[in-house]
């Protein structure tokens, strides 16, 4: 299996207590509507009425029938991603089907493609719900920059979007391209390759991480470090861990402390704290105590230590929990999902629109909620 396969959200628990499997599958960036979307009349919510769902708009009239056991928001390619009884489709704004019910897994749209997977093999579909792409590989990621990781017998390459073999497989592993870079496995070893597949970065590494900003972490010997896209170093490899540049800021741990580092390798001031998260939207989650906060790009602590797990922003917004309870809070830390849930769906990792949040409900509930306090399901 590719390592670097995408992580799935665990699953939501179901009315019964059970779970509901592969609730959210590969979700992948997904490009967003509109900032102001929920109040669109025309923009369709995922609205929950008993176990099954539908879409209504934000005034919850309900424009397509409420037939599927789980429904996802409707993307920029005006399709959304249905389920029925652990299948999965694409239908239009209509409620029209464009690709039926009868896939294992459905990714999102990127270079007018879609992943699909059944009984074990992935190919892709477009926009019209034609296969294009068909199903004949044994694992694949979703495209990017023209180009997607697709791996047979455990040896993975780069096809484009017309199905064209680019990058032969020879890797064990394979790393969506980013900024013209893709981070793959050869002999054991961590490199990186252009999109011509010549290593650009000789595969000398342990491990590592994507470019971001013309820098990416890598491992050798259980130390850690940043090399630039030449291949010199940057960060000496000394540290115990580093993780890819966020806000074009550097986090690099020693056993002592967490280091910020900006590109011009200034120092911000978190000495006092046990541990921290990367920046994202200029504020970054740190922790003492057991207590979560957030600080900005200057140190300075703007959200107090005072949750028990906190998220990432993205999109002006961060997941919570306060005691079993989670919920939402905007850039001020104010909530705007009161902490009600068992489990809220973190938006950095759902990618859903702006606003709109997947949760589970203590004991029975799931739905979608968005920051003006409007519950999508049937009271």
């Amino acid at each position: 299996m590719n390592n670097f396969r995408i992580n799935r959200v665990p699953p939501i628990p179901s009315k019964e207590g059970n779970t509901i499997k592969k609730v959210i599958f590969i979700l992948l960036p997904l490009l967003l509507i509109a900032q102001e979307f929920l109040k669109d009349e025309t923009y369709l919510i995922p609205y929950r009425m008993g176990e099954k769902y539908g879409y209504c708009n934000f005034k919850k009239v309900l424009k397509i029938p409420c037939s599927y056991d789980i429904a996802f928001p409707f993307s920029e390619e005006e399709l959304a991603r249905v389920g029925i009884k652990e299948k999965f489709g694409l239908i239009d704004r209509e409620g029209k089907i464009v690709l039926p019910a009868i896939y294992d897994d459905i990714g999102n749209f990127e270079c007018g493609h879609c992943l699909v997977v059944k009984d074990n093999k992935f190919g892709f579909a477009n926009r019209k719900g034609k296969i294009v792409i068909d199903l004949k590989y044994d694992d694949a990621l979703f495209f990017s920059e023209g180009l997607a990781v697709v791996g047979i017998q455990g040896r993975y390459g780069y096809i484009d979007t017309l199905g064209n073999t680019i990058i032969d497989f020879k890797f064990e592993a394979a790393a969506p391209f980013l900024n013209g870079y893709a981070l793959v496995k050869y002999n054991g070893k961590f490199g990186f390759i252009d999109r011509k597949g010549k290593f650009v970065v000789e595969p000398i590494y342990d491990a590592g991480g994507l470019f971001m900003n013309g820098i990416a972490p890598v491992g050798k010997n259980g130390k850690y470090g940043y090399i630039d896209t030449l291949g010199k170093v940057y960060i000496d490899l000394i540290y115990d861990g580093v993780s890819e540049v966020g806000d074009n800021i550097m986090k690099l741990k020693t056993p002592e402390e967490v280091i910020f580092l900006r590109r011009d390798k200034s120092k911000i001031n978190t000495a006092h704290y046990d541990d921290a998260m990367q920046f994202s939207e200029g504020l970054a989650v740190v922790i003492k105590n057991n207590k979560f906060g957030y600080i900005d790009t200057s140190g300075k602590e703007v959200i107090p230590l005072k949750f028990d797990e906190a998220h990432s922003f993205y999109k002006g917004y961060a997941v919570v929990r306060l005691g079993d309870d989670w919920g939402v809070i905007d850039r001020n830390g104010n909530y705007v999902v009161n902490p009600s849930y068992q489990l809220i769906i973190p938006p950095e990792i759902a990618k859903f629109p702006k606003g709109l949040f997947f949760v589970a409900k203590k004991g029975h509930m799931v739905g979608y909620v968005d920051v003006y306090g409007n519950k999508y399901w049937e009271e």
